[in-house]
């Protein structure tokens, strides 16, 4: 069964990875609905863990079915995503409901996540039968994880080689039908599930052939002006034509069209500020139109950082000729690289513009805070300007908004000793260590100096941006809100906002004025109770029977586990960017350090104080680890995939030790024990995510993680004699 629980780890992270792609372009790169599909993920892995003792699960016929199943539920709810919105009746390009995006979300995870999660306990029950119950078991999750660590790689590096993930969809497939025909029971007894094995390879292999037509027809669904499409390391681009126009999206989220005025109203009030801005750096906005605007402030230079190579080479075909002229003037330079990379090696700047994402993600979320400020200030020559856009509301900011804008201000406010706010529907901000204009004069004055040819920007538009009654109460809402936290890398409070206002979108109340504040006293107030009140049920649990106790030590595990691995992704994404292999670099560290822990505790039978010493040590592993990162452990690839590893080992060693102390029947310890841990890992999705990353920062999840560490660890050594059960 050794090739069953390989190729279990592989196919269930390879799908996983498939459906949540899928769920991301359909919420448009919401971060909160890929947690909580994230963590639906998990706990459907848990129930189908759980449901594996089912006596139905019992026929020699299972394992080869579970995998044919889901060789056919991972193409097959790929696609059902991309139809979401004509199967609901939701019209193209608007937001779904709440509802809608999570039942969309149930519907697309659940059945694939619960046949995943049946299949590594009877998996695990045919590993080594003649092994004791420990033994066994752990070595079979390690042989599991060594799947999901080759399953990482092959997911990381598919769309840099240019596979669509409808593609990986029916790859997936191909390898869920090998693995079925290789585990199938041999002789007449499993002609059947062969048969039926052999019939999903062959269609899935025929159907490879053409996923790209099928790509484009799915995608058109919700394009039907579609001219492009493609899957990159980063997220999915797609190309419309209608009409005259053309229109970018990236995650199905609106990027460029050819007709607005977005990149005008950016950069040119921004430039403006700058009496002569002659060397400029542009992080994104590249196909914006954002490169055009700036030449006609007349730079020497322009340097331009994109993150995403392949977003520029599908949209270069379809740029508007000005554009493309842009992009290849002799001064214009563009490079591929992390922002803050750029920004710590790079030369210095009289003007550098943000033109990232909106603080959506803990990633986006890092081109907002404090510390990516300083990097900017560094960069900038005496008197350069800094300016970044925050999306807002036009004439009215609610409690919620106000709270976004004055955590960034806040942050700009403590590197910048000049901030101004010019306030629309797109606010554009700008700092400096120089005054700035407060008054439409001087960038009047510099408009027709430059002869810039506006559309939109003239001197009417800029004395209507700094003379209307908006101006003056934008300050006097910052002031108010002036006791917001500022945003920084430990504690990302502008994602936690930006969140909220998603949120408001389905629910009113939440734009509310004071409903940030009232939220954010209820969470600090009833947060510390409800932590108590998990301590008390977690105590209990572990001093309760003895027979429970390694599903708490299991679940305990996968919880600390999974906080910890988001954790330290957002540290190392905030602090040096995102380059898509590097991340998938460091998944693959921790998968690798769970393996080896897990195999390196089952090589022999633990004793009890072995057994005893890694629980005791576990609590102390991740408040150092806390502390490590509070004190700003260093966030290079080397020293992050380490602490990865680190955290993955723990998981993988509690694991087997678990399964040792779990005596009796394999399937069922298998069942108990991968359904908690799955449990568990599922809580930290979705709490870590959207309530103690955001609200917590980065430090005290990971210490309230070791505070509940404590719990098995104190239980443990409150038995007499022997831990075993």
């Amino acid at each position: 069964m050794t090739s069953a629980l390989f190729a279990t780890g592989l196919v269930c992270l390879l799908a996983q990875v498939v459906i949540l792609r899928e769920l991301t372009v359909a919420s448009f790169g919401t971060e909160l609905v890929y947690l909580f599909a994230f963590a639906l993920w998990l706990g459907g892995g848990a129930a189908g863990a759980w449901l594996s003792r089912l006596p139905i699960f019992s026929r020699p016929g299972a394992i080869p079915g579970l995998f044919t199943a889901a060789a056919v539920l991972t193409p097959l709810e790929a696609v059902l995503i991309r139809g979401g919105r004509d199967i609901l009746g939701i019209t193209p390009g608007t937001f779904p409901s709440l509802g809608e995006q999570f039942l969309t979300a149930a519907a697309g995870v659940l059945p694939v996540a619960v046949a995943a999660g049946l299949l590594f306990p009877l998996a695990a029950a045919g590993f080594r039968r003649d092994g004791p119950g420990g033994g066994p078991l752990g070595r079979a999750y390690a042989v599991e994880g060594l799947g999901g660590l080759i399953g990482a790689l092959a997911a990381t590096l598919s769309p840099a080689a240019g596979l669509s993930n409808l593609s990986l969809s029916f790859l997936t497939a191909l390898t869920a039908a090998a693995a079925a025909l290789w585990t199938g029971p041999r002789g007449s007894g499993g002609g059947l599930s062969r048969l039926a094995a052999l019939s999903v390879a062959l269609a899935a292999l025929a159907v490879l052939f053409f996923t790209g037509p099928l790509d484009r027809a799915t995608t058109r669904w919700n394009h039907p002006h579609l001219a492009a499409v493609r899957d990159t390391p980063y997220g999915r681009v797609t190309v419309a034509l209608p009409e005259s126009q053309v229109v970018f999206f990236f995650d199905d989220a609106l990027l460029y069209e050819s007709e607005g005025t977005e990149a005008e109203a950016f950069i040119h009030p921004a430039a403006l500020q700058h009496p002569s801005p002659r060397r400029v750096l542009l992080l994104g906005g590249g196909v914006q139109g954002m490169v055009t605007e700036l030449l006609h402030h007349g730079p020497e230079a322009v340097d331009h950082v994109e993150i995403d190579p392949f977003l520029f080479e599908t949209a270069a075909p379809y740029l508007p000729a000005p554009l493309r002229a842009s992009l290849a003037d002799p001064r214009v330079r563009t490079l591929y690289a992390d922002p803050r990379r750029h920004l710590a090696s790079g030369p210095q700047y009289d003007l550098i513009v943000v033109a990232m994402p909106e603080p959506l993600s803990g990633w986006s979320n890092g081109f907002y805070t404090e510390e990516f400020f300083r990097l900017c200030r560094r960069a900038l020559n005496p008197g350069g300007v800094l300016a970044l856009r925050l999306e807002g509301a036009e004439n009215l900011w609610t409690g919620v908004v106000a709270m976004k804008m004055a955590s960034v201000h806040r942050a700009l406010g403590d590197v910048f000793p000049a901030v101004v706010f010019l306030p629309g529907g797109t606010n554009v901000v700008t700092a400096s260590d120089a005054p700035l204009p407060t008054t439409a004069e001087e960038p009047t004055g510099r408009w027709r100096q430059r002869g810039i040819p506006g559309r939109l920007v003239t001197p009417p538009y800029l004395a209507y941006l700094y003379e209307n009654d908006r101006f003056r109460r934008t300050r006097d809402l910052l002031a108010a809100f002036g006791d917001t936290p500022p945003n920084r890398d430990a504690r990302p409070v502008s994602y936690r906002f930006t969140a909220m206002l998603w949120l408001s979108r389905f629910v009113p109340a939440a734009s509310a004025p004071g409903f940030a504040r009232d939220l954010e006293k209820w969470i600090y107030r009833v947060g510390p109770a409800a932590g108590l009140l998990a301590m008390a049920a977690l105590a209990a649990a572990s001093f309760g029977p003895r027979r429970s106790f390694p599903a708490v030590l299991a679940a305990v595990a996968g919880f600390n586990g999974m906080l910890a691995e988001g954790v330290l992704i957002m540290h190392y994404q905030i602090k040096t960017g995102i380059l898509f292999q590097d991340v998938g670099l460091l998944l693959m560290s921790f998968m690798g350090g769970l393996a080896l822990g897990a195999w390196s505790l089952s090589l022999r039978p633990p004793s009890g104080r072995a057994i005893r010493a890694l629980v005791v040590a576990q609590p102390f592993f991740f408040l150092l680890l806390g502390l490590a990162v509070l004190r700003g452990l260093p966030a290079g690839l080397p020293s992050v995939a380490l602490a990865l590893g680190a955290a993955g080992w723990f998981v993988g060693a509690l694991f087997a030790a678990a399964a040792h102390l779990r005596a009796g029947d394999v399937r069922a310890a298998a069942s108990a024990l991968y359904g908690a841990d799955l449990l568990g890992g599922s809580l930290a999705a979705l709490l870590g995510g959207v309530l103690l990353i955001p609200f917590w920062g980065l430090y005290l999840p990971l210490a309230g993680a070791a505070l509940g560490a404590l719990c098995p660890a104190a239980a443990l050594l409150g038995r007499r004699g022997t831990p075993g059960a």
